[in-house]
């Protein structure tokens, strides 16, 4: 019976590179994401208030002053850049 031997081929720079930088991407963003739903989970939730007659009627009130949180995660997960990286367009910010 004859030995058939397949020749390996080498692998080039880049076929390695690209997949551990799109996983390095996809790791660095569900990281990323975590901590800003913990932050948004966290600002949105009420508040324990000790020592409720020790604060004064000022401190006590709800602010009203919107929340730029989400519409940061909306610009930076929907930003161009984001889906040229995701789909191997690196070259472009490689040099940063």
């Amino acid at each position: 019976m004859k030995c058939v031997r397949r020749k390996l081929k080498k692998k080039k720079k880049a076929d390695v590179i690209v997949p551990l930088a799109r996983l390095l991407i996809l790791f660095f963003f569900l990281f990323f994401l975590s901590f800003l739903f913990f932050f948004l989970l966290r600002s949105y939730l009420p508040h324990k208030q000790k020592h409720k007659h020790t604060l004064s009627p000022s401190a006590s009130r709800i602010d009203s002053t919107p929340s730029f949180r989400p519409f940061l995660f909306i610009f930076i997960f929907f930003h161009p850049s984001v889906e040229e990286i995701w789909n191997g367009n690196i070259a472009r910010y490689s040099s940063m």
